[in-house]
């Protein structure tokens, strides 16, 4: 049985620095669905349910591992020009990975496509639905799996130099892709972490925050990995990804910013995807020479057929605008064997199990 009743999937020593009193056990948030601001909530009850992560002590001991990890870095992270330690280069990519997969917003993404293949599937003895518990367990499973997939980004820490602060949300961990999300028309919308192209973003504090990125398609000009953010529409483009990736509750600092946090639900409101998750069906149209071919097609008007494949596709967020310290790099490439790998980065080319070898290919920047 774990000892710890109520776990949290986003930690307060995350939360801290948002918070709005000297003793950090207080915090303004905004509620979506409800267009409220709500001041001088506390911490302890923000992002967290009883026994989110099961009853087993081995995998909550783990989880609080990596976030005391983080949370002994944090200094460092918010010191302005401070380098990077080799500790930090490590921690910062793996708790934002753990970051991104553990919330209850990712877990409830998980359950609700598990529900809509369970319909499309109609299996006659057994059902395929998830509960949150077991989205949870798979995704931390996932996390285990894939530890180093980040690692090999760089990192860069965003100084806010502006009026207005960074914010931050019950899903804080950004995965977004400006280059398939801008190739969308010839390449395809679907990516993961191992992705050519991928944006791990993170506001660490209402001035710092930190930005992940493939070094190889993008470019950040920074001094000792950091950055100073001097515009106010770089700063409106990063709190944009927050709202548009947060599932109910924007957080912030200053009750000041009150009137800021409601600007930002006008301005996005209308831009918030209605889900975050597309599901195609595919039946068998032919099979000859060991060879068989699919065509996408509506369930519910498909033809009769004997097989089908499901496919699960996540959708990410796409701001309307992207900050102007983000830059395209001179000549930049990836790998891919036009096979549903997609798109990946030099350190991922031997993630391919097919005998289609990964070549280089040129963006186009």
């Amino acid at each position: 049985m774990a000892s710890n009743k109520n776990q949290h999937f986003v930690p307060r020593c995350y939360l801290r620095p948002f918070t709005t009193d000297e003793d950090r056990k207080i915090i303004n948030l905004f509620n979506i669905d409800r267009a409220k601001v709500i001041l001088d909530a506390p911490i302890k009850s923000q992002c967290s349910r009883d026994y989110f992560y099961g009853t087993d002590d081995r995998l909550e001991n783990a989880i609080q591992f990596v976030e005391k990890s983080y949370a002994s870095a944090l200094p460092d992270l918010l010191s302005y020009r401070k380098p990077l330690t080799p500790k930090s280069r490590v921690v910062i990519p793996r708790f934002w990975f753990l970051q991104h997969i553990r919330t209850e917003a990712a877990s409830q993404r998980t359950v609700a496509m598990s529900e809509e293949a369970d319909e499309l599937i109609e299996h006659p003895t057994e059902s395929f639905k998830l509960g949150i518990k077991e989205a949870v367990q798979i995704a931390l499973r996932s996390y285990a799996e894939n530890l180093d997939a980040l690692d090999d980004l760089k990192i860069v820490l965003a100084y806010n130099k502006t009026d207005i602060p960074f914010i931050t949300s019950d899903d804080p961990s950004v995965l977004t892709n400006r280059w398939l999300i801008n190739s969308m028309a010839t390449i395809g919308p679907g990516y993961g972490p191992r992705a050519a192209g991928v944006l791990c973003i993170l506001p660490l504090s209402p001035r710092v925050c930190c930005i992940c990125y493939d070094g190889h398609i993008y470019s950040i000009p920074n001094v000792g990995n950091w950055v100073d953010v001097r515009y106010p529409a770089d700063v409106d483009a990063i709190n944009d990804l927050q709202y548009l990736n947060c599932v109910a509750n924007i957080y912030f600092s200053e009750h000041a910013d009150s009137d800021r946090v409601l600007g930002l639900h006008t301005r996005n409101e209308g831009l918030k995807p209605p889900a975050r998750h597309r599901i195609h069906y595919a039946i068998e149209t032919e099979s000859s020479n060991g060879v068989t071919k699919f065509a996408v097609v509506d369930k519910k008007n498909a033809p009769e057929h004997s097989r089908a494949l499901i496919h699960m596709e996540s959708l990410r967020v796409e701001p309307k605008k992207w900050p102007s310290i983000l830059h395209w790099r001179n000549k930049g490439y990836f790998y891919s064997n036009d096979t549903g790998l997609g798109h990946v980065r030099q350190a991922h080319q031997g993630i391919s199990k097919e005998n289609r070898p990964l070549t280089k290919r040129r963006t186009g920047y």
